[in-house]
């Protein structure tokens, strides 16, 4: 097991998955509340108290009036054991005209005085008053045998219970059924949230991760107004985008200002975008980096290499998408020349498909796929390859064996430690892996922090 380190957990992670599994809590809060009914109403049995206090002081006695309570209280802790023997309770049953009581009888002395409470439990209000009336004309019968020196005068007389003495408040107990249950609930999902074996911060990324950090995306928002979510205008986040943040661009170059220095110092030119599960954002990660390169100037081609879910179409305007696909040069059937297509908008070269492939593994692994790649890196300046996702199809190893580099996109708080890591080891096995992007980063902003400020100097107005 890993060590737990608080740098590794994020705020934003955990709010994210209380907001999302907000249905849990309601779920649990809603079964604690009709649960609680359910059993108050089949097991909860009412009980009615009828009581009565009673007086004691010694007969005749010539004794100052402490004196005369101190004996009496004597005589009160005698009489308690009287009140609740199995003698008087034989002959209160016969006097009623039952074989034995079904009230529960309790006597008790008030501390410290000559008064004495008698109390007597049944299931009905009639009951217990009609209990308390018969043993008070019935004690007398045996209490004079034990304390024949004694005046038992009542002081309060018993009167029938109005309401139960065991009541529970329905509606506020359910009340706090119910939070009870929200509050586990919670403690409960804060606690997967925090335990969960995933990568949430860049601290993490550099200490669980088998890779270097080799950049972080932040998360970026599609559609940022109501109109363009409601028709969703955008198809992705792309740095063409005028709508697309500062930070997002600026995330992107620093990738490609390491993707040139390495290009120019191991003369690499194929760059594999790769990622461990699949919807981790590598094809979103593959466009905008093949976009920042051309940028600066570079012939830059992006191949989609995921032939069983093309993607790389859907974030490009479809128009640029040539008839003749990359299957169609795979399976002989096309000249590199008719599958390459040029995106007008941008000047990118995009070499992509939009329909799957049945046999996908064999063409990325046949003699055509790797003279693609020969021909392609020739003719480019850089060539952007987007994968399939190495923990569902062997389709990646088989590209990566093709190519210089790789890159793998790690989305926050989305895949195990454990599955990044066997792809990290899957990459290295067959090409340079360069490091990690870490993707959709986000947290929550400190007070007094940097996070959210970075880039405030640009914006400032002179």
């Amino acid at each position: 097991m890993r060590e737990f380190r608080w740098s590794h957990v994020n705020p934003y992670s955990i709010l994210k998955d209380l907001l999302v599994n907000l249905w849990v809590v309601i779920l649990c809060a809603a079964i604690a509340w009709m649960g609680t009914q359910i059993v108050l109403e089949n097991l909860y049995r009412p009980e009615y108290t009828s009581a009565a206090t009673y007086y004691i002081t010694p007969r005749d006695s010539t004794k100052p009036a402490y004196s005369n309570i101190s004996t009496g209280g004597q005589m009160a802790g005698a009489l308690v054991s009287v009140f609740q023997s199995q003698v008087l309770e034989q002959k209160t049953a016969e006097a009623m005209g039952l074989e034995r009581l079904t009230a529960s009888v309790m006597a008790s002395q008030i501390q410290y005085t000559n008064l004495l409470r008698l109390q007597a439990v049944a299931g009905s209000p009639e009951e217990a008053f009609r209990t308390m009336r018969a043993i008070m004309d019935t004690h007398p019968k045996v209490s004079d045998y034990v304390v024949n020196n004694a005046v038992v005068e009542v002081l309060e007389p018993p009167t029938v219970p109005s309401g139960p003495s065991n009541f529970i408040p329905l509606r506020q107990t359910q009340r706090s059924a119910a939070l009870i249950a929200a509050l586990l609930a919670v403690a409960a999902l804060l606690a997967l949230s925090v335990l969960r074996d995933t990568v949430k911060t860049e601290v993490a990324v550099r200490e669980m991760i088998d890779a270097p950090l080799y950049g972080t995306l932040p998360e970026e928002i599609k559609n940022k107004t109501l109109r363009s979510k409601l028709r969703n205008l955008n198809k992705a986040v792309l740095i063409t985008n005028p709508t697309t943040s500062f930070q997002f661009s600026e995330a992107i170059k620093r990738i490609c200002t390491k993707m040139e220095y390495a290009a120019s110092l191991r003369g690499i030119k194929t760059f594999l975008i790769a990622s461990a599960s699949e919807n981790e954002g590598k094809s979103t990660a593959a466009v905008n980096l093949a976009l920042g390169l051309l940028k600066r100037g570079y012939r830059v081609l992006l191949l989609d290499g995921d032939l069983k879910r093309p993607a790389a179409y859907k974030l490009l305007d479809r128009s640029a998408v040539t008839i003749k696909e990359l299957s169609s040069y795979l399976h002989g059937r096309a000249s590199l020349e008719d599958v390459i297509a040029v995106d007008e908008r941008t000047g990118l070269h995009l070499l992509i498909n939009r329909h799957s492939s049945r046999n996908s593994a064999d063409l990325l692994a046949s003699p055509q796929m790797t003279q693609l790649i020969h021909d392609v890196a020739g003719m480019m300046d850089f060539v952007i390859v987007d994968s399939p996702p190495l923990a569902l199809a062997a389709d990646t190893e088989a590209l990566s064996a093709l190519c210089g580099a790789a890159l793998l996109v790690v989305w926050q708080d989305h895949s195990y430690v454990q599955t990044v890591n066997d792809a990290v080891d899957k990459l290295s096995d067959n090409t340079e892996l360069l490091g990690c992007i870490f993707n959709r980063q986000r947290t929550l902003p400190l007070p007094g922090g940097s996070a959210g400020r970075r880039y405030d100097y640009y914006y400032r107005k002179a």
